[in-house]
């Protein structure tokens, strides 16, 4: 039995109806028992290694069980934070809104595409406020916020310096800044078609305009890399704002 089939639970809903409908069409004896005998082998190997758990342990992530996704993950995990006044910036049409917004003691959306905040507004009804407005000029006073996200947006920003700039401003003192993008990489044309005007950000530059904005950054790095090719990697930062000022030492 080879190790190749079809995820019927990751197939787009497209694809998997056109699966469905081939497979009902498909009445093949020796196909029939092939699939009961992979069937049977599988079961033996798990049977073998102690059940499902066993057989993934060290490769976990990369497996699929029945409830076990990432959404799912997600939606029980921000159970354990409780936010203060949160700013989405970029913040589309309010997917990631939805999973913080009830964690919050307020939540505000920020995106410039006016289809965007049309969609975000229906979908959250009134769990959040959202805005029309440009990152790089937010219509919004001195710290006002606890968090500021900023999540996959930085690459379709013309000018990322000033971004983060408004971010800092925007932030409290002891706040929070979460930044997630792609890293450098040599594809413009295949990010091109989602509206990415940089081809992503080497962590060191980002550190860099990170504390160049006055943040502390408590880290930057690459975090993921995509399976497909070709294999996109993701920059995270955490960073926070001073809770005061540095004092400069007097010369003497």
């Amino acid at each position: 039995v080879g190790r190749w089939a079809a995820d019927l639970a990751a197939m787009p809903p497209s694809a998997r109806r056109l699966w469905e409908v081939a497979s009902a069409e498909i009445d093949d004896r020796t196909l029939t028992l092939d699939t009961e005998r992979a069937a049977g082998v599988v079961r033996r190997r798990l049977e073998a290694r102690g059940g499902w758990p066993d057989a993934v342990a060290g490769e976990m992530e990369r497996h699929y069980s029945p409830g076990r996704t990432w959404e799912a993950m997600a939606r029980a995990l921000v159970g354990a934070f409780a936010l203060g006044d949160v700013l989405d910036v970029g913040a589309g049409d309010g997917t990631i809104a939805s999973l913080l917004c009830g964690r919050a003691r307020s939540y505000t959306c920020l995106d410039k595409s006016e289809r965007m905040v049309a969609a975000a507004r229906e979908r959250l009804g009134t769990g959040a406020r959202v805005v029309a407005g440009d990152v790089a000029a937010m219509p919004f006073e001195d710290a006002s916020f606890d968090v500021v996200l900023l999540m996959n947006v930085l690459t379709c920003v013309d000018t990322p310096d000033a971004a983060l700039a408004e971010i800092a401003r925007v932030l409290r003192p002891g706040g929070r800044a979460v930044v997630v993008t792609l890293a450098k990489h040599t594809h413009p044309e295949l990010t091109a078609r989602y509206g990415h005007v940089h081809a992503g950000f080497a962590p060191r530059w980002l550190d860099g305009k990170l504390r160049a904005a006055g943040l502390e950054v408590e880290q930057c790095a690459i975090t993921s890399r995509e399976r497909r090719e070709p294999r996109f990697e993701v920059v995270t930062a955490w960073a926070t704002k001073p809770a005061s000022p540095k004092k400069k030492e007097r010369k003497k």
